[in-house]
């Protein structure tokens, strides 16, 4: 039961990814999609609404606890750091914090606005349970293990993309009878829109649990998609509609992308092949029409085909795939043909291949394929530039599911062949520019593997040929009826029948034990048709009442919603009078600030003005004392040189005094005067002074007359020594401020 309550907790976690995924809330990548699961996580583990946290195990937990998803820790913490981010915007604090060793705070937070959606996706999986179980018992199964298997089938497609995208791994391969129950129940419900888009969303959201594994990148190659039989049968409309729009829908994808598209010549023969052999039993293929809804026969009476319809498109196929979808056809592919034929799979492909040339036309397309990616194993998608594109299940093969997996598949490299829907699915999740509704990706997906499941199922092409041609040969012989072919081919389908080839060996044994088991099926259809025609109507009209009560809980929804918007609305307006008012006020200040602005730089402008005329003065006052100052210098100066050349005058005035007295005394004088004169300049006291005195009054005389006229660097000293008026010393600009 535990792993019952898993399954479905991760139904749930997928039906909300696929309802927000819708409302297109991919705004900064694909993790965006993954934040209401994790608030809801956060709002259950810390109802307080403030956490203090050493790890984010404790959250990863708590989501596995809740919704059975798995995150990696690098995953969630990002996904943390973009609810962080809004919640700090939102609030304009910091009001979340996610550390580099993984410990975590936040101070307030309430993760309310997702309640309703994680409400809607129980009550849509509750009700897929409950259609689910009500439909094992119209066919008469049932067991506790049924809604592990229901949710095991649908996230089935989960694993095949995890495989290409991740290397990852199929672990949650269904046993094929509960995969074919599975598989009829989503069939039966394509026709109650209201239970099969409920299904629907669930596989969309395990497609997009993807990104928990897988980060898209920008990585853009050169990619050729080889095309195989089954896709080109597709395409030209011999399948289901639902598998042609399918091929034609990676046609226009892949043409967006620069993708180119080759058919080998090899392809089409086998194409014209298959349709010429088609073409020449249409009429007899009575079985093959009714149980298998991707035979050639079954598109033949859909379309209304004939043969020569079928030959005409046979001629004509080569012309077709090259002028209307603009294909290449390789024209010669005999270098692969001897590799091919000596190749591992090759001896592999032909145990279980009708024929050796089929055998050998998918063992040269594998190897050209490998050719084209340079013989080299390829681990991630974004870098195989060459696949072998394949649609479905051949029937015309008796290889199962498995041995081709066992065959094609590895761990540790990408295969060279990929299922349409799986490429398709892989373009969509890694390109979500392109533009393709999500709903069609879905639908297109799950209905590929309703087809692919129920008819994996079904009895080989050889088997139902026999059956048809041993009907037609004993028909006519035994009455066998229309009525008796259709209830043989309703129970071979609904796989009631299970030996289909022993009945074909009764045939060759007994003919009427034959027919007779032909009618002996035919009345046990009849009888189980009665009943199960009972059981359905009870089904459809519960279904009825389901879907009332689902409308009723859906009008329920709206108007809670509806009440929800029409409070975010007065919510809304009443933020746009009050951003009115601010806006108001805010271009009332804006103006009163740009006046301030404005009054403040005129005020600084004439400040600057003041200023700049101030310092001109003052200027102009420090110039003009530096002149009276040099020109008191000048003054001084020239008072000193005159005094110097006065004395310099009178000294010498004096000693050529001196000299004339001195000559006229020594020659007019009598000799008692000289004599008398001699013995006074003889006494030596009398005559040291007179000369001291002579040669002080010189020395002084001439040294000062000399400095002062011929001397620089004597009068620059006397400029330093002199004594300056501070009116003519220059004034600093803060006391010529205050002064003035």
């Amino acid at each position: 039961m535990e792993s019952t309550i898993n399954y479905q907790n991760r139904a749930i976690a997928y039906s909300v990814l696929a309802h927000i995924y819708d409302k297109k809330t991919l705004v900064n990548g694909p993790l965006d999609i993954f934040v209401p699961i994790v608030k809801n996580a956060l709002s259950e583990l810390y109802p307080s609404g403030a956490v203090k946290g050493s790890c984010i195990n404790e959250i990863s937990k708590a989501i596995e606890n809740r919704f059975s998803l798995v995150i990696p820790d690098p995953v969630l913490n990002n996904i943390l750091k973009i609810i962080a981010l809004d919640l700090n915007k939102e609030s304009g604090r910091e009001d979340m914090r996610i550390f580099g060793d993984g410990s975590f705070w936040i101070e307030k937070f309430i993760f309310e606005d997702y309640s309703i959606l994680i409400q809607k996706g129980k009550e849509d999986v509750s009700k897929v349970v409950q259609m689910f179980k009500t439909f094992c018992k119209a066919y008469n199964v049932g067991n506790s293990n049924n809604e592990v298997d229901l949710f095991k089938f649908i996230e089935q497609n989960r694993c095949e993309l995890t495989y290409y995208l991740a290397n990852g791994s199929n672990k949650n391969k269904t046993d094929s009878s509960d995969n074919v129950l599975v598989a009829q129940f989503v069939d039966t419900f394509k026709q109650a829109p209201e239970i099969f888009e409920k299904i629907r969303d669930i596989y969309l959201g395990s497609m997009l649990s993807c990104y928990l594994d897988y980060q898209p990148s920008d990585v853009k190659m050169d990619v050729e998609l080889l095309l195989d039989t089954n896709f080109i049968i597709s395409l030209l409309d011999l399948n289901t509609p639902e598998s042609t729009q399918t091929c034609n829908t990676l046609i226009e994808v892949s043409r967006k992308l620069g993708y180119r598209f080759t058919v080998l010549k090899d392809t089409i023969e086998e194409i014209q092949a298959l349709l010429n052999f088609k073409s020449a039993n249409l009429s007899d293929a009575v079985i093959a029409r009714n149980i298998n809804r991707e035979d050639v026969y079954n598109a033949c009476d859909r379309r209304h085909l004939s043969s020569v319809d079928l030959n005409r498109i046979s001629d004509n196929l080569e012309e077709i795939l090259t002028e209307q979808f603009a294909f290449y056809v390789i024209p010669h592919t005999t270098p692969w043909h001897g590799k091919a034929k000596f190749s591992k799979e090759y001896s592999i492909i032909r145990k279980y291949r009708n024929t050796d040339k089929a055998a050998l036309h998918d063992a040269i397309a594998l190897i050209y394929v490998r050719e084209k990616r340079g013989n080299k194993f390829i681990k991630e998608f974004e870098k195989v530039n060459c696949w072998f594109v394949n649609n479905a299940i051949n029937h015309d093969s008796d290889c199962s599911d498995l041995e081709y997996k066992d065959l094609y598949n590895s761990k540790k490299r990408q295969p060279e062949i990929i299922k349409v829907d799986d490429l398709l699915s892989i373009l969509w999740l890694s390109n979500p520019a392109i533009n393709i509704n999500c709903n069609d990706v879905a639908s297109m997906g799950i209905t590929s593997l309703v087809s692919y499941t129920l008819n994996a199922s079904l009895p080989k092409a050889r088997i139902i040929k026999e059956l048809d041609d041993n009907i037609h040969k004993y028909r006519e012989i035994y009455k066998i009826t229309d009525k008796d072919i259709i209830n043989l081919s309703t129970r071979i389908a609904n796989r009631q029948i299970k030996d289909v080839e022993g009945i074909n060996e009764l045939a060759k044994k007994n003919e009427a034990a034959f027919a007779a088991k032909v009618k002996e099926e035919s009345i046990k259809q009849e009888q189980i048709e009665a009943s199960r025609v009972q059981k359905m109507d009870s089904l459809f009209k519960m279904l009825q009442g389901e879907i009332k009560n689902i409308q009723e809980n859906q009008v329920k929804m709206q108007q809670k919603y509806n009440e929800r918007l029409q409070i975010l609305d007065q919510k809304e307006e009443e933020i746009k009078k009050n951003e009115q008012t601010i806006n108001k006020e805010r271009d009332f200040l804006k103006s009163d600030r740009e006046r301030l602005i404005s009054e403040k730089e005129c005020i600084k402008n004439e400040k600057d003005k003041i200023e700049d005329r101030i310092k001109s003065l003052w200027k102009q006052e420090n110039k003009k004392r530096e002149q009276q100052k040099n020109e008191f210098i000048n003054n001084i100066i020239k008072k000193k040189k005159r005094k110097s050349t006065a004395c310099f005058i009178i000294c010498l005035c004096i000693m050529l005094f001196i000299l004339v007295g001195s000559s006229y005394y020594y020659i007019f004088a009598d000799d008692s005067q000289i004599q008398a004169i001699n013995r006074i300049c003889n006494f030596k006291p009398i005559s040291i002074v007179i000369g001291f005195i002579v040669v002080l009054v010189n020395c002084f005389s001439i040294s000062h007359f000399y400095n002062w006229h011929f001397n620089p660097s004597f009068i620059v000293n006397q400029e330093k020594l002199l004594k300056i008026p501070n009116c003519y010393e220059p004034i600093d600009y803060e006391d010529y401020i205050q002064n003035k």
